[in-house]
């Protein structure tokens, strides 16, 4: 007898796309999915519930074809141009060695989300039916809502894109890898809050547009170079903890945030306590917090 499960939250998908105007970009969605096929006949199950999400994670996270901590290209959707020893991707923005960082994706969609979900559908299947042996289709969801802690006053989105060398994951180590994030403001409800208001919404907005669609890079990993299609560049090299030389130049230095250090979640929300301590207090804002994604990040106290 064949059967529907529903599987949600089966994995948090981070990575960076370039869009239609060569822009890195970083994204962060939550995975669900509807999985069919035969009813294993001891079991009673299309696929055990723990199993399943272990293997699509397993997919999901693949250095060859997978989607997480990667940087992901759309043949329908970005702009970009391939080496001819296919050894780099070329932008309007920079210059990225292959090597791990970056995953095709040939499916053409109306909208990058429906050429992501063909993809994922097509390979999750194959590998879910090659898996166990009988046919299995699986069909992509996502969402994007962020978690936002209660007393967070008010916050708003952003996305960026980084690398870090430092890191002991495998994935966090890939050079154009992002996040779609969000930065909350916890704010003193106390006496004229009304007239902060307008002030707390601008200094909110100021700040996320500073840091969307921007590559965070650490200014000692920066180079000044020479490229054959562009006079002036500036080459971002590292060598991983564990995966090797990184590589990435760098057109484009308005689309870039320059930090003396690594780029962590913690390092980003101390950047931006610092730049901006004295309008925090001024403001009233008591705590900010900035995600790593849809659910974790960190947080810093006003003082």
């Amino acid at each position: 007898m064949q059967s529907t499960m529903f599987v949600c939250n089966i994995t948090q998908m981070d990575h960076s796309y370039v869009n239609d105007a060569g822009v890195f970009t970083g994204m962060s969605v939550n995975l669900n999915g509807l999985i069919t096929g035969e009813m294993d006949p001891e079991e009673q199950v299309v696929i055990d519930f723990s199993a399943c999400k272990k293997q699509i994670k397993y997919l999901i996270d693949d250095t060859d074809i997978g989607i997480d901590h990667k940087l992901v290209l759309y043949n329908a959707h970005s702009k970009y141009v391939m080496s001819d020893d296919n050894t780099q991707i070329h932008t309007p923005k920079g210059t990225v060695n292959i090597n791990g960082n970056i995953t095709i994706i040939p499916d053409e969609g109306a909208h990058i989300g429906e050429s992501l979900c063909k993809y994922l559908d097509r390979e999750i299947s194959k590998y879910l039916t090659e898996k166990h042996g009988t046919v299995i289709t699986f069909k992509s969801e996502f969402d994007t809502n962020f978690k936002v802690p209660e007393e967070v006053s008010t916050w708003l989105g952003f996305a960026y894109t980084h690398g870090l060398k430092n890191s002991s994951s495998y994935g966090c180590q890939n050079i154009a890898h992002g996040h779609l994030s969000y930065l909350g403001f916890v704010v003193d409800m106390g006496e004229l809050l009304d007239e902060r208001k307008k002030e707390i919404s601008d200094l909110l907005q100021s700040i996320a547009d500073q840091y969307d669609n921007k590559v965070l890079l650490c200014e000692t990993d920066m180079k000044k170079s020479q490229l054959s299609f562009d006079s002036t560049s500036y080459l971002l090299q590292y060598e991983s903890m564990t995966r090797g030389a990184m590589e990435m130049n760098i057109i484009d230095l308005d689309s870039v945030v320059l930090f003396d250090t690594d780029t962590t979640v913690e390092n980003i929300v101390e950047k931006i306590y610092n730049d901006n301590l004295d309008a925090f207090k001024a403001l009233g804002i008591t705590k900010l917090y900035v995600s790593e994604g849809l659910s974790k990040g960190a947080m810093k106290v006003v003082v």
